[in-house]
């Protein structure tokens, strides 16, 4: 029941969200494929989804994939992935299904995969891998034969025999491949044979940092999505920069578009990602997700019980995209925290058109009084009543629908949340408590982090 609950409570099946968007390509012209790592390292939640581009969704690829850094329409309803976190490549079918891994393989130079972060197809079966932390690019079909490889494996440099940490490979029509050498801040193209027939790398105030993709363009010249210089950039073959176009973020992997426009996705490290499609200028066109303009609302919450103003702050999603009252996530810090750990997370909700709350508990941060009460009451009755009265307040906000609040409690924080709510009449509470590794019993809640509360 509660999982259902959740679903519904969280997001519209009718459009898809990306929280990381990484490797994305321009599908029939009119769609991307969009590939997204999931929340966290090791979580397996990464999925690879199709949508247009109004924001809907037309198909997702369900399966257990870590960080899911790339993927490639196949045909059939087929994708083909890299998932990077558990150095594998995947074939799924349209139902999630896993037809083939590289895990049923071994290859053939004897070597296995270590941070692949790119696949393009080459060939029936056969495709064209950055095996980033290999420090190679490698050619490689569904049996394990290594077909054609530049980079030694294991041993970065920047010579032109080596690599260092490559990223997106394109192969060009003349059969060579394009790589992003990213470690080395450079740009290269090398033949069948393993020679650099050309590169980019240029010094001083034009010079790359971390670039990951590098497209051929029709007329010749070359689209670089330089990283950390937070652009794009074109170059032509005499190495010449032509332009820079500036962007909101970082960018990972850049598409150009017929009409002159680019489609880039783009990651800030500790945000959600964000797709843009902007012109020559860097004025953007288009964004998905059209997050709107959240807003954040500080407030000092009066606990009656010993008179001390308690920190709240909440993240509010942008009303005309958002409008009327909304779901709210109340989060309660564990362990002796206060409320800040909460606030990457509860941006990212208002986002998602749900009100994000966290606060401070009594002694902690910015409920202190203006640092003269800095009792801690280790989850107790005063902690409780606290958390009573944000919630009262919470509930009163214009903005939220009152029978749609869910409470996140993390560890220690469990004490507090559980035992307020005992408290409460049904009217009066939310909609659920999600716990994340709370106190499981009496003694654990009356002990933990030195606490004196009575068992």
């Amino acid at each position: 029941m509660l999982t259902i609950i959740l679903a519904a409570f969280l997001i519209s099946p009718a459009q898809a969200t990306a929280r990381a968007a990484v490797e994305i390509e321009v599908f029939d012209g009119d769609k991307l494929l969009i590939s997204d790592p999931g929340m966290l390292w090791g979580s397996g939640d990464g999925v690879v989804y199709l949508i247009h581009m109004d924001g809907s969704l037309v198909h997702t690829w369900r399966t257990k994939t870590d960080w899911t850094h790339a993927a490639e329409y196949l045909q059939d309803g087929q994708v083909i992935i890299a998932s990077t976190g558990d150095n594998r490549l995947l074939r799924v079918a349209a139902n999630g299904e896993i037809i083939w891994s590289s895990d049923s393989i071994a290859l053939s130079d004897g070597s296995t995969f270590n941070y692949p972060n790119d696949i393009q197809i080459v060939d029936q079966n056969k495709y064209l891998v950055s095996d980033s932390h290999n420090h190679r690019v490698i050619e490689v079909d569904e049996e394990g034969q290594v077909h054609w490889q530049f980079g030694v494996t294991g041993i970065p440099g920047k010579d032109a025999l080596h690599l260092d940490d490559p990223h997106n490979p394109e192969r060009l029509a003349n059969g060579n491949t394009l790589i992003a050498d990213s470690g080395n801040n450079r740009i290269l193209e090398i033949d069948r044979n393993g020679i650099m027939v050309w590169y980019y790398w240029p010094t001083g105030t034009e010079a790359l940092d971390w670039p990951r993709d590098a497209d051929e363009l029709p007329n010749g010249n070359l689209l670089i999505a330089d990283t950390f210089n937070n652009e794009l950039r074109i170059v032509d073959r005499a190495g010449v920069l032509l332009t820079r176009i500036p962007l909101p973020s970082t960018p990972y992997e850049a598409d150009a578009m017929g009409d002159g426009s680019f489609v880039v996705s783009c990651v800030s490290p500790g945000q959600s990602g964000g797709i843009y499609r902007v012109d020559i200028d860097g004025n953007v066109l288009w964004q998905y997700p059209d997050y709107g303009n959240p807003t954040n609302v500080t407030a000092q919450v009066n606990n009656d019980m010993n008179g001390v103003s308690i920190f709240v702050k909440s993240h509010l999603p942008d009303q005309i995209r958002y409008p009327g009252r909304r779901p709210a996530v109340l989060y309660v810090p564990g362990g002796l925290e206060d409320g800040s750990f909460a606030s990457n997370a509860a941006s990212s909700f208002a986002r998602l058109g749900i009100v994000g709350v966290h606060f401070d508990p009594d002694g902690r941060g910015l409920s202190t009084n203006g640092g003269t009460y800095l009792q801690d009451d280790f989850g107790g009755a005063i902690h409780q009543n606290g958390f009573r009265k944000v919630l009262e307040y919470i509930r009163s906000l214009s903005g939220v629908d009152p029978d749609r609040i869910v409470v996140i409690s993390q560890d220690y924080g469990n004490t507090i949340a559980l035992g307020a709510v005992a408290g409460l009449p049904p009217n009066e509470s939310p909609l659920a408590i999600i716990d994340i590794e709370g106190p499981a019993s009496r003694s654990q809640a009356a002990s933990a982090n030195g606490g004196l509360i009575p068992i």
